[in-house]
């Protein structure tokens, strides 16, 4: 409630009222209370008129307003209850203690604004500690409306992970009867979820909406919302179906009209759209809601029916506008997928090593654009190795250490001889270096984007369709689409990566089927190619795609072909693990890790020995972890964190960003 439109009244009821709750909850004495706003009222007065109030007015105002903050005050005393106390009748004594009749003293003195429940309740959350607000929040004392104007002030000053703690009780028990202002709390919560960049709980919650919840306005909301992100997927499919859904739950939903000449729109149905445009402002024109309440939509309506594309460019902004030379890509792309896949070989590396296939080697990585430094490092490892000069060593990202236990016999993943001309002619002609370590984009500035540039690498694809066999091209070819200027956009993901990289996907499995266990270290630059298009399909399955199921089979096969894990799959895997209950899974887990230094191992370990049996098995793993983190417990154990300036270089070992970013990932599964 915005006590500040009290314009009439002297007192500036919007920093008197919070003050006064804060005194009431202390105590939770009303006499005291009272007490407090006789001395403390006219630190609120309103300057201009302070002068004008006589000072035997303030013992009347404060008794008035007291009573109305107490009544309406929900107490955790009382099981979060307000104790109301009643006025006094007009001829039983004034309650300023004066003595006088009621009638014959404060009656007329002005009342202030009345005060209501569902209003304080905001405040009050403000102000009770944490272990009474969670009480109050886990036994759901708080009224739902109250609950989502809270969420609103969190939602407008930007605090995110208190949205989540206020709204996801709302959606943790059954969802058979829900009230329609619930549907209000899953659109705040999911904007909550996009902001903190927990995808894959916003699409839980809208998947168990959808499938648990009866026909209602949160059924419906949820099933818009999924129509959205199947829309910004490029997937009509699932987008129509999620529609049909929300239509007949709440057909006369103004804002299904914008969202069906959208689905329309990406389905390129155009004539289709204007004739919807047409239905819905005829039925929008009948319906019960005013012209100023839908006038966005109704402006919208009246454009698309004469011209939809045009329409939605202004109610949406410019559509994407992707250059010539990336439609090309992108039309080469939908051919070569279609291509039987390659036959690569997996060789051992004992079988091509010596000085002469060194030599051979350095020729090729430099001619893939391997930075010649990198060459000359891995190619030492490669040679101590050889000789037995390491046990252990270094375990950073672009090392082999012995971070986790494996055959030392390894795998390299050969394309047919053919592949391996193409590759050197493309990667003289394409001039694209390939990434440093485990980074996304090589060091330097690629210019194959700039005007006139990419038409030469261009009209090699087109000349070469089984380019689109190479694992190494493919490879470079995502880090082209990656170097877009213009970023990386939703049709660059699913028409351009995607599809290679399920292609690379395909490939790879084909080259490993009937190996009991294939070996691909990320060492050997040889296959950094292939490890990397594994990698970024996981990313684009996690983050993009959302698919958990997809995920886990990722990453535990990235784990099981590169088991020294130098892109940190274990991160995942522990975390996913986590929230599905699968304990055991993540102690194996952390035990195959033992020195990790990776805090989602250190804490994972201990959260899942927890679970499995108390405290006491937990305790060394917890001791340790608390030694190495100790920023992680604390934050974990508070209700609210500020989010602490991130850098874009990466997290201070130890330091309050690493301790948010664990907080915010999974403290949910720590309550």
């Amino acid at each position: 409630m915005d006590f500040s439109d009290n314009s009439e009244f002297p007192i500036d009821l919007e920093r008197l009222i919070p003050d006064a709750i804060a005194q009431a909850l202390s105590d939770e004495d009303s006499h005291s209370l009272l007490m407090w706003l006789k001395n403390k009222l006219p630190e609120y007065t309103d300057p201009a008129v302070k002068q004008e109030i006589p000072p035997d007015m303030y013992q009347p105002l404060a008794a008035h307003l007291g009573l109305a903050i107490w009544n309406a005050l929900p107490l955790p005393g009382n099981n979060f209850r307000p104790r109301p106390l009643s006025f006094p009748g007009r001829n039983e004594p004034c309650l300023c203690g004066s003595g006088r009749k009621y009638k014959h003293c404060c009656a007329g003195v002005p009342k202030g604004p009345p005060l209501d429940t569902l209003d304080i309740w905001p405040l009050v959350l403000e102000q009770l500690p944490p272990s009474q607000r969670r009480r109050a929040l886990d036994q759901h004392k708080v009224p739902p409306d109250s609950l989502i104007t809270a969420a609103l002030d969190c939602t407008d000053e930007q605090r995110y992970d208190e949205v989540l703690e206020l709204l996801e009780p709302l959606f943790a028990g059954s969802l058979r009867k829900p009230r329609p202002v619930v549907a209000m709390g899953l659109q705040l919560l999911c904007d909550a979820y996009d902001e903190l960049g927990q995808a894959k709980n916003k699409m839980v919650l809208l998947a168990r909406i959808s499938a648990e919840a009866p026909a209602s306005p949160l059924r419906a909301g949820a099933l818009q919302r999924l129509t959205s992100i199947h829309l910004d997927r490029e997937d009509t499919v699932e987008a129509r179906q999620a529609f049909e859904r929300a239509m007949r739950d709440a057909p006369d939903d103004p804002s299904l009209s914008c969202l069906e000449i959208q689905l329309l729109a990406a389905e390129e149905r155009w004539e289709q759209a204007q004739l919807r445009a047409h239905f819905w402002l005829r039925r929008l024109q009948r319906s019960d809601f005013t012209r100023e309440e839908i006038e966005p939509i109704i402006e919208f309506l009246e454009g698309a029916k004469e011209d939809p594309k045009t329409a939605l460019e202004k109610f949406l902004g410019p559509k994407e506008d992707l250059s010539a030379d990336i439609q090309e890509l992108l039309k080469w792309i939908e051919i070569v997928i279609r291509r039987p896949l390659p036959s690569y070989r997996a060789v051992g590396e004992a079988d091509v090593t010596g000085e002469d296939r060194n030599q051979d080697l350095a020729q090729h990585l430099q001619d893939m654009g391997v930075p010649k430094q990198e060459v000359l490092e891995a190619l030492n490892d490669l040679e101590e190795q050889s000789s037995g000069l390491t046990e252990g060593g270094d375990t950073g990202p672009d090392s082999d250490g012995d971070l986790a236990s494996q055959d030392d016999a390894g795998q390299i993943l050969q394309p047919p001889k053919a592949l391996r001309v193409l590759e050197q002619d493309w990667h003289a002609l394409a001039g694209l270096t390939k990434p440093f370590g485990t980074a996304d984009l090589p060091m330097d500035d690629w210019q194959g984007w700039e005007p006139g540039a990419a038409q030469r690498w261009q009209e090699f694809l087109a000349h070469h369709p089984e380019a689109g066999d190479s694992l190494d091209i493919i490879d470079d070819l995502i880090t082209a689409i990656l170097a877009y200027p213009e970023g990386m956009s939703a049709t660059l993901v699913f028409r351009g990566a995607l599809p290679l990289l399920q292609r690379a996907d395909a490939i790879i499995q084909q080259a490993v089927e009937g190996r009991e266990s294939a070996h691909l270290s990320w060492l050997c630059l040889e296959n950094r190619p292939v490890l990397r298009c594994l990698v970024r399909l996981f990313q684009i399955t996690a983050y993009s795609l959302e698919d958990e199921d997809e995920s886990e089979r990722l990453f535990s096969w990235l784990l099981s072909l590169n088991p020294r894990d130098n892109h940190g799959m274990r991160v995942e895997a522990m975390n996913l693990y986590l929230r599905r209950g699968q304990n055991e899974a993540a102690v194996n887990l952390a035990q195959r890790f033992p020195d990790d230094l990776l805090v989602e191992i250190r804490y994972g370990l201990v959260l899942a020995l927890y679970r499995l049996n108390g405290a006491r098995s937990a305790q060394q793993a917890a001791e340790a972890a608390i030694s190495e983190f100790p920023l992680v417990a604390k934050y974990l154990i508070r209700s609210s964190v500020s989010r602490p300036w991130i850098s874009p270089y990466g997290v201070e070992h130890g330091g309050k960003d690493q301790a948010w970013i664990y907080r915010e990932t999974m403290r949910e599964q720590w309550k």
